[in-house]
């Protein structure tokens, strides 16, 4: 609840006073993911200093503030320094990328996750390629029924077709 209404200073005096910052809600969610949804930086921070997930973990949270920052924001410099971020982690650490299933509804156009700098580029220079990775990111994050990411592809999809961008 307090994540969700954004009031760090009650995070802070929950989190002293015992909540479990890795229990799952209803939706599945802990509350790294939802100040990661959020796009609560500080908070984030606070609570990997404080559970200690991992550095997969740590990375993911990277990757789905990008999310973030690139869907909430309209901040695609902000979502690709973090993503970049993720990905010299991932390749500093010798942590691949988790292989994702097929696509099976042919919704990313065989569009791939960053898998080097130069994807980095390429993202920089085409907007849509940068919303797919984010839909892309968070469907591996949080899976492919979650809230957000449903919210997100239906979001994307009604962009398109205002724009009559129907391929």
């Amino acid at each position: 609840g307090a994540v969700l209404e954004k009031e760090p200073d009650v995070i802070k005096l929950l989190v002293r006073h015992g909540a479990d910052i890795l229990m799952k809600s209803v939706h599945g969610d802990d509350a790294i993911t939802s100040a990661c949804l959020k796009g609560m930086t500080d908070i984030v921070a606070y609570f990997l200093d404080i559970a200690k997930p991992g550095l997969e973990r740590e990375i993911e949270t990277l990757e789905l503030i990008g999310c973030f920052f690139a869907d909430d924001k309209n901040d695609p410099e902000k979502a690709l320094e973090l993503w970049q971020k993720a990905y010299v982690t991932r390749v500093a650490n010798g942590i691949a990328i988790p292989v994702k299933d097929n696509d099976e509804h042919g919704m990313f156009c065989d569009f791939q996750e960053i898998a080097s700098s130069e994807d980095v580029s390429v993202l920089e220079n085409d907007t849509d390629r940068l919303y797919r990775h984010s839909l892309m990111l968070r469907e591996r994050i949080l899976g492919k029924m979650h809230r957000d990411t449903s919210y997100y592809v239906m979001y994307r999809g009604a962009v398109y077709a205002d724009h009559h961008q129907y391929e």
